[in-house]
């Protein structure tokens, strides 16, 4: 199955995200694109194994494997044993650029996680739906923050694995930097540099960035829940300062985003 989304001229320059192509189940045959493709792009391998080459990497890649290859940059894959078939999304937009640099997304990356796929195939039912531009956006943007996600924890040190960890578990109460560091068994300023020199952010504002995370899923998780209620569970004791960080992080408030993330 392949869809092409027909996105209108308003959507394109407006949306930060949007999504252009989506298959799956697809019989795939040798690529070869010297100046790169006109879009960023998610490729899954679902059966077999394939060859991929860019002007800095060669490497084989097996069954389950999703790959990502940002827009303009040269690659060449191609089937290396009995099967090689594919499933994949393309996409841009606005802030996409800024986005993938703001998490030091390289130009061609590839993990093995079982989280990935899953949201592969919703953006293809989405699309097979034809759901609204601003829908597939989104689901757009918790692949890609998805993606990026397991990509760091494959290459980060155990003290900040440690120290992520120590954070996932107490996001919603007051969080000293004090207190993970201690937890961790190493030095704040350790702590900074690793966070710094891995996460490129502070250990304050990757706290924010976890709270906000699970917010966005409560929102479109429980629609009953009233916004400052999600705003104390997740560790914000004034909804309006939750509010300004939920719009500066997703660009939207979170009643828009709430309203865009709806159970399908």
């Amino acid at each position: 199955m392949k869809i092409f989304c027909q996105v209108e001229e308003q959507a394109r320059t407006m949306l930060p995200l949007y999504l252009r192509t989506a298959g799956n189940g697809h019989a795939q045959a040798p690529v070869c694109r010297p100046k790169g493709g006109t879009f960023h792009q998610f490729l899954c391998i679902e059966q077999g194994s394939g060859l991929f080459e860019t002007p800095t990497d060669s490497v084989r890649l097996y069954e389950g494997t999703v790959v990502f290859t940002r827009k303009d940059v040269p690659i060449a894959y191609r089937q290396d044993g009995d099967r090689f078939q594919t499933g994949w999304i393309s996409f841009d937009g606005m802030f996409a650029d800024s986005l993938l640099d703001y998490l030091h997304i390289p130009p061609f990356a590839h993990v093995s996680d079982k989280s990935i796929r899953p949201l592969m195939e919703r953006l293809c039912r989405l699309a097979a739906r034809n759901e609204s531009p601003e829908r597939l956006s989104a689901a757009v943007y918790d692949l890609i923050i998805t993606f990026f996600e397991v990509l760091r924890a494959d290459t980060q040190t155990p003290a900040l694995l440690c120290a992520k960890a120590y954070i996932e578990q107490n996001f919603a109460r007051d969080l000293a930097v004090e207190e993970i560091a201690a937890a961790v068994g190493i030095s704040e300023s350790l702590l900074f540099r690793l966070f710094r020199s891995e996460e490129h952010t502070t250990p304050v504002e990757y706290i924010r960035r976890i709270r906000i995370r699970h917010a966005a899923q409560l929102l479109s998780h429980i629609p009953a829940i009233p916004i400052s209620q999600i705003a104390t569970r997740c560790g914000f004791w004034d909804t309006s300062y939750f509010c300004r960080v939920f719009r500066k992080q997703t660009g939207m408030t979170p009643g828009t985003y709430r309203s865009q993330h709806l159970p399908i």
